[in-house]
């Protein structure tokens, strides 16, 4: 059985098998090798096993770590997917084709030309962080993406900090992307949970539906073979991240942010202080010319 360190209830199954081996939680932090406080903040579910502790910790428990491929099948995230060379289905055939990233929530709130394209860019957004995982981890230890001949991810972040783009940041993101797929696709949050909880997480969304828009209206035949403009795209970044995000700013700025400030690297992971609710109640509709409308209001 494999033991996914991303999963929201992982917190109790470390607690379950630190009782199940008899260890006090201060044996069971030594053995694992974090403190006492870290381990107590594991099990409540307060803190991720960060990617560079989850070796020992699995170890320390007895568990398997699964590999990327193994975790792939065990969200099973694009078990559906297409396998041809680009990898990109015919646009009717998303919902289907790519059907563990396709929401019907965004479909419903702001419109299935944005339930589609986030279904494509998730997809081929996973394609390039695991290449570029692949390559980060032929290089020695604290290369960054910068060093590679090309990706996607290096080229979408902001330049500032190309150089702290490593191995272990790129695991991140890409579990973040997993989880926002994942969350998008089961069902409809609360009526007062936000979406985007986190800059890393505005981020990795701006990316997905950047990259689905772009790769939807060059290679895809869409409806009445219209393109979806960067206008609508990041309309729908707002929608869901927050009109005063400043997600799009971030990416484009050489200017270094104040060290306590969301925008700052050093804090992307961290939690959103005010995190943006969308109305996900709302519902897209069509106006006389074809371009989907959403009327989603915000509550903070």
């Amino acid at each position: 059985m494999f033991h996914d360190p991303y999963d929201p209830a992982i917190g109790e199954d470390m607690r379950d098998r630190r009782r199940q081996l008899g260890l006090s939680v201060q044996q069971m932090a030594q053995l694992a090798g974090v403190t006492e406080q870290t381990w107590r903040n594991y099990e409540a579910g307060r803190t991720q096993v960060r990617g560079d502790k989850q070796e020992q910790v699995w170890d320390a428990l007895g568990w398997h770590l699964p590999t990327w491929e193994e975790r792939i099948a065990l969200t099973g995230i694009y078990d559906d997917a297409p396998t041809d060379d680009l990898g990109v289905p015919p646009w009717d055939k998303i919902p289907t084709m790519l059907a563990v990233a396709y929401s019907p929530l965004l479909a419903s709130t702001l419109g299935e030309r944005a339930a589609r394209c986030f279904a494509l860019g998730s997809f081929l957004y996973h394609q390039a962080v695991e290449e570029n995982l692949r390559d980060l981890a032929l290089l020695p230890r604290g290369a960054h993406l910068g060093l590679l001949d090309e990706s996607h991810i290096a080229d979408t972040l902001p330049a500032l900090w190309l150089t702290r783009y490593d191995y272990e940041f790129v695991f991140q993101m890409r579990a973040v992307a997993m989880d926002l797929t994942r969350r998008l696709h089961d069902g409809a949050p609360a009526p007062a949970e936000p979406l985007v909880r986190s800059m890393a997480e505005a981020l990795v969304l701006h990316d997905i539906l950047a990259l689905g828009a772009v790769i939807a209206s060059h290679d895809l035949l869409i409806e009445d073979n219209t393109t979806v403009e960067e206008e609508e795209w990041e309309g729908w970044v707002d929608s869901l991240c927050g009109p005063d995000q400043p997600v799009h700013w971030l990416i484009a700025t050489a200017l270094v942010p104040p060290p306590n400030a969301p925008e700052h690297i050093d804090n992307w992971f961290a939690a959103l202080e005010r995190p943006y609710v969308p109305n996900w109640t709302a519902k897209a509709t069509k106006s006389d010319g074809g371009a989907t409308v959403t009327n989603i209001s915000n509550r903070r």
